[in-house]
């Protein structure tokens, strides 16, 4: 019961994030995927964001 309620409480925590950043927007991804025109980094600083919070925990 532990391991359920701890994915659901990540779960949301990661789409609290996601939704905070701006991520669920699709201009915003559709901006980040096109380098060759009007490239939008943001999406590159959240996923380095998020590397770095998850860097600990990694044996």
């Amino acid at each position: 019961m532990r391991r359920i309620m701890a994915a659901v409480l990540l779960g949301a925590l990661f789409s609290v994030g996601l939704a905070v950043s701006g991520m669920t927007q699709p201009e915003k991804v559709v901006g980040f995927l096109d380098v060759a025109g009007d490239w939008d980094p943001s999406l590159a600083f959240v996923t380095g964001g998020a590397i770095m919070v998850k860097q600990p925990f990694v044996l």
